[in-house]
């Protein structure tokens, strides 16, 4: 029998569940109903805008939703709006079931690692850091940060290569810094200015052809910036 060296983890409806409060929603604000405030939020097109990191701002999220209202919105009702989602994720981030808490912690102490695959925006995932979750986790990837939505098989590969990276850091700095000087310039275009797996993997390169190498240091530094 195969040991299982690593679980892959979704986010939202799996490990926690952005509920609306027994108060004042988004779609209170507009006067509809949640299903009609649904029908159009969580429209495919416009999801995969946000999802993608192609639209990264909140304030600019809640704006492309309302474009999609046929009603007038004030700059007041906006600001209200997109309070009331952050705080409704952040809710779900913060407040995670005991449970599943719990259940995660004993699959650590087995010795399997945790990878979490998840897609959302940048409102959905503000809170992140603050989460119990957060710390459970040996690599985290959201698509919003990657420019991917899943099932794309490309986000797996992403989550593949930073699980291998982490088991074997010096491997990993060994192979890159003897790579061809020119192979690694050929990356730059490709990586720069993207999301922030990409722009990492930009200043690594960087750093490789300015100062020949790059270490544990430096990657670290790169990683934190």
């Amino acid at each position: 029998m195969n040991k299982i060296d690593t679980i892959y983890f979704d986010l939202f409806f799996t490990l926690v569940n952005p509920v609306y409060s027994g108060e004042k929603n988004e779609n209170d604000v507009l006067g509809i109903l949640k299903n009609e405030w649904e029908k159009v939020a969580e429209d495919e097109k416009l999801y995969y805008r946000r999802g993608t990191g192609l639209v990264k701002f909140p304030k600019d999220i809640i704006e492309e939703i309302l474009r999609n209202f046929d009603v007038q919105v004030s700059d007041e009702e906006k600001k209200e709006i997109l309070s009331l989602r952050i705080e409704r994720f952040k809710n779900a981030l913060t407040k995670v079931d005991e449970e599943i808490i719990s259940t995660l912690v004993k699959i650590k102490e087995k010795g399997i690692k945790l990878c979490l695959i998840s897609n959302a925006d940048k409102i959905d995932i503000l809170h992140w850091e603050d989460s119990p979750l957060a710390k459970l986790f040996n690599e985290v990837i959201f698509s919003c940060d990657v420019g991917i939505l899943k099932p794309a098989k490309k986000i797996y590969e992403i989550a593949t290569e930073l699980k291998k990276y982490s088991e074997n850091v010096d491997d990993f700095l060994k192979k890159i810094n003897n790579l061809d000087k020119d192979y690694l310039k050929s990356f730059l275009n490709e990586y720069k200015n993207r999301e922030k797996i990409n722009l990492i993997r930009y200043k690594v390169v960087e750093k490789i052809l300015n100062n020949q190498y790059v270490d544990k240091v430096m990657l670290d530094t790169i990683k934190n910036e």
